[in-house]
């Protein structure tokens, strides 16, 4: 729309604001810084949560209900304080104040605001899959790391899957937690489309809210496509 809301202007369509979006190289740039956080996440929560879920459900480790009891804590916390947290420990700590602004940071901010969902997630598939197989893979001379990769993984894939994608959605559109994290070189859309609207270029921040739906509808579609071929569909 030329104006965001006026119907009643003569010819109110345009695509001039999605070519002006487009061809900016802010929005090129945060595009990229986009896609490696939310990619970066959904890789890290695949890894991290199912760590975490593996050594609470399976493990021996004397700490393991105090780990269980940690990943409750980032869903108590609302996403500024926990921004606020992070900025604090970055720039407080001299060894870590370089990292301040990059990717990494934001990174880490986002999966520790998602680690709740993700590692419970991961504890209520394997809670389903019982200690059996992972012990017959054991007595027929298998190692742990074999009856994991052999065994527990091809099983928990759909689930890897639905933890990564949960974890790229919730990144891409976050702007809570990373907000005083994010520098104009590392910002993300979701922060773009805020500057927008801070700017009151209402049309350009719906144009980027369109492009984020986009691109978080299809990973989603990606995500299912290969939980059907690995069985997801059968009951």
């Amino acid at each position: 729309m030329k104006i965001f809301g006026f119907f009643n202007v003569s010819e109110p369509w345009t695509t001039m604001h999605w070519r002006s979006v487009i061809g900016d190289p802010v929005f090129i740039r945060s595009t990229f810084n986009t896609v490696f956080l939310a990619g970066g996440t959904a890789l890290a929560n695949m890894v991290i949560f199912t760590v975490i879920a593996y050594v609470v459900v399976r493990s021996r480790f004397v700490a393991r209900m105090i780990l269980d009891y940690v990943s409750w804590l980032p869903v108590t916390l609302p996403g500024i304080i926990l921004g606020v947290g992070l900025l604090s420990l970055f720039l407080g700590t001299a060894v870590l104040r370089p990292l301040y602004g990059t990717i990494f940071i934001l990174v880490t901010a986002t999966v520790i605001s998602t680690m709740t969902s993700g590692v419970q997630i991961s504890k209520s598939n394997l809670v389903q899959l019982g200690n059996d197989l992972e012990e017959a893979a054991r007595v027929s001379g298998g190692s742990w790391w074999q009856a994991f990769r052999r065994v527990i993984l091809p099983l928990i894939l759909p689930t890897l899957l639905l933890v990564g994608a949960l974890g790229f959605i919730s990144a891409a559109r976050n702007v809570s937690t990373v907000v005083l994290l994010a520098t104009s070189y590392t910002k993300p859309l979701s922060m773009l489309q805020l500057d927008f609207m801070v700017e009151g270029r209402y049309e350009g921040a719906a144009v980027v809210g369109v492009i984020i739906v986009a691109i978080t509808i299809g990973v989603a579609f990606v995500a299912r496509v290969l939980g059907l071929r690995m069985g997801l569909h059968q009951s």
